[in-house]
């Protein structure tokens, strides 16, 4: 059964603000490493934190105009700028999985802008176990100066072997506004089947009693 690791974002080391997570090792189990763009704009934000988002970056004047406030997790976030030109993936290799096995990754995902910029911005995560094809979370339409809240996102995937990459790219428009996407609670646990097919099971079982009757009159 694969562990939730630091899925909170409330291990940080030594850190004791927010800060820059562009490094292999500040934010345990987890990796946020570019190779083009800004790679200061992907943070780990402190609960409650509304000045310097990403350390002291930019003199320390990183803010959003709107701040979506906790999520339902609650404590630290991540916050990781959706313009190609600057978004790094933040990435987790998962183990214990089983091959073949569906697994849910649940998280909560937010939108805001930084302040300093004009214009209405979308923001999504496009999200990947693996092999298995990228999928997109709801897209976030936020307004001018705006914030999106919280809200609670759940994607299935098929493991192909025991340990999986696990990547979180944000996704935004217009380049350069900038779009933040936001990012908390991740987990995984094994998919629990759709209420179809615990219909489709019960059906069967249904159908087995009958079955056998027919082929003792046969």
């Amino acid at each position: 059964m694969p562990a939730r690791l630091n899925g909170s974002f409330e291990d940080v080391g030594t850190a004791s603000a927010s800060f820059s997570i562009n490094n292999t090792t500040i934010l345990p189990s987890w990796t946020a490493v570019g190779v083009s763009g800004n790679k200061i704009l992907n943070c780990l934000v402190y609960a409650g934190a509304i000045n310097h988002l990403c350390g002291n970056a930019f003199g320390g004047g990183l803010q959003f105009w709107v701040h979506p406030g906790a999520s339902p997790d609650g404590g630290n976030f991540v916050a990781i700028d959706g313009d190609p030109n600057f978004a790094v993936p933040l990435t987790q290799s998962v183990t214990g999985l089983t091959p073949g096995e569906r697994y849910s990754i649940s998280f909560y995902q937010a939108a805001a802008q930084q302040k300093g910029f004009d214009g209405a911005t979308t923001e999504r995560w496009s999200v990947s176990l693996g092999s298995s094809p990228a999928q997109l979370t709801t897209l976030m339409l936020n307004a001018n100066h705006g914030a999106v809240g919280w809200m609670q996102q759940t994607l299935t995937f098929t493991a192909a072997n025991a340990s999986e990459l696990l990547k979180f790219v944000a996704v935004g428009t217009p380049n350069g506004l900038p779009p933040f996407v936001l990012l908390d609670g991740v987990s995984i646990a094994v998919a629990i089947p759709e209420p179809t097919s615990f219909a489709l099971i019960g059906l069967g079982l249904l159908a087995l009693p009958a079955f056998r009757r027919l082929r003792k009159k046969q």
